[in-house]
């Protein structure tokens, strides 16, 4: 006789961290496969509601309130609980930023939204205002509770006089802060460490306010000097270009390993004093890879200040040298029905261009001022934009400027666009690896 054959498997009968794992690789991005997913049956429902939430992004008008989101959250408790990804956005983004197009969060609105989302991760805020419940900052509580920590807060161009900004921040400890700030205020005496202070591990530091010596002062009260770790230099459309610069980094420490500057008026404010642990250099060098023969002595001029004024302050061990520049003079990408008929002007002047020492800037970058940095790895020019289908051409051009600059197997020259850069390069997890 023979044995009863046992019932056919069904998909309820495989265990559910295999549906999980697969759902891992679908990420969050893909919205009706998982909603689909929701459907199936109640464990397919519970992983896939984990990824289906795991984002939450809000975005608000300069007359709309955070409230409904509070009432939302609290009113469905299990999706919530998903969260890992907050981000807080105005709607109308602007740059240069546009403090009135920028919707408000009270302390205490925002108390409650972190309240209701236990699993909370990261937090994004962009071009959003900060402000006290009704003007007044809250007052301090007698047994304040835990700080919550975030592996990673992106607080960018947002606007708040610096108490109720601190008092924000405080809510947290990070593991990487990338902090931002506009500040109204001209004097930073009314911040005190204790409630205010700042526990991260590592920081970004932008001071896109008009005065940035105010942001560090700030940030030197409410957080020791070793958690800064990387400075970016904002724009001269945001910042006042006759800030000595030089002093700025000398005042947030030694602990610098990637700093991002740029010309500016007075480029002998961008001196950079002793950086005994910077590791990659970015800078924008306001020049193009290809440029016409008409153009070229003042291309190489600006270029050549690159090299003289900067390279020999550049620790000996630098890792990376990242230079953003443009991919011809005219800054677009050539359409490639275009035809060029004359001067190497306009749309489809870079295809008219012959790579040589006469159409490219930065030839002769092999000069011993690059030769002195003997452990150099990457050397990365990032572009706005690039032809299509040309990236390994302005690879191998690129890696003709630096034909004998370096010797040794581990240097490589790349190109990126601008895009690509921001979404490869996670200063979160280069910074966890310094």
């Amino acid at each position: 006789m023979s044995p009863p054959s046992k019932p056919p498997l069904t998909v309820r009968d495989l265990p559910t961290d295999l549906f999980r794992h697969i759902l891992d690789h679908l990420g969050c991005d893909v919205h009706e496969t998982l909603s689909a997913c929701t459907l199936v049956c109640r464990d397919w429902l519970n992983v896939s509601r984990q990824h289906l939430f795991a984002e939450l992004h809000v975005l608000r008008g300069a007359d709309e309130s955070f409230q409904d989101l509070v009432d939302f959250l609290d009113a469905h408790p299990v999706h919530a609980a998903c969260v890992r990804t907050l981000q807080l956005e105005a709607r109308l983004f602007s740059f240069p930023f546009n403090v009135p197009l920028m919707p408000t969060i009270d302390l205490d609105v925002f108390a409650r939204i972190s309240r209701a989302l236990p699993g909370l991760q990261n937090v994004r805020m962009r071009q959003v205002r900060i402000a006290a419940p009704g003007g007044k900052p809250l007052p301090p509580l007698p047994n304040p509770p835990p700080r919550r920590r975030l592996d990673h807060m992106e607080y960018e161009k947002c606007y708040g006089e610096i108490a109720p900004t601190f008092e924000f921040l405080a809510h947290f400890q990070y593991d990487h802060l990338d902090f931002c700030p506009i500040f109204p205020d001209t004097n930073p005496a009314t911040i005190r460490a204790g409630p205010h202070a700042l526990l991260a591990r590592s920081v970004c530091l932008i001071p896109v306010t008009p005065n940035p010596h105010v942001v560090v002062a700030a940030m030197r009260q409410v957080t020791p000097p070793e958690t800064f770790m990387s400075f970016r230099w904002p724009t001269s459309q945001l910042s006042d270009p006759q800030v000595p610069v030089a002093a700025l980094l000398q005042d947030i420490g030694q602990n610098l390993v990637d700093v991002h500057l740029g010309p500016s008026e007075r480029d002998a404010h961008l001196a950079l004093p002793h950086l005994p642990r910077l590791q990659t250099f970015r800078y924008s060098a306001g020049v193009s890879l290809l440029a016409p023969p008409s153009e070229m002595h003042a291309q190489r001029m600006q270029f050549a200040s690159f090299f003289r004024d900067f390279l020999p302050l550049l620790p000996a061990d630098l890792q990376e040298l990242v230079l953003y520049v443009q991919w011809s003079d005219d800054e677009g990408v050539p359409h490639p029905r275009s035809h060029s008929h004359g001067p190497s002007h306009g749309a489809g002047a870079a295809r008219a261009l012959v790579p040589g020492e006469a159409t490219m800037p930065m030839w002769g970058a092999d000069a011993p001022t690059m030769e002195r940095l003997k452990w150099l790895k990457w050397l990365t020019l990032c572009m706005p934009a690039v032809p299509e289908g040309d990236v390994g051409r302005a690879t191998a051009e690129a890696a003709k400027c630096f034909p004998k600059a370096h010797a040794h197997a581990a240097f490589r020259v790349s190109v990126v666009v601008w895009e690509l850069e921001c979404r490869e390069h996670d200063i979160y997890d280069y910074l966890s690896d310094c």
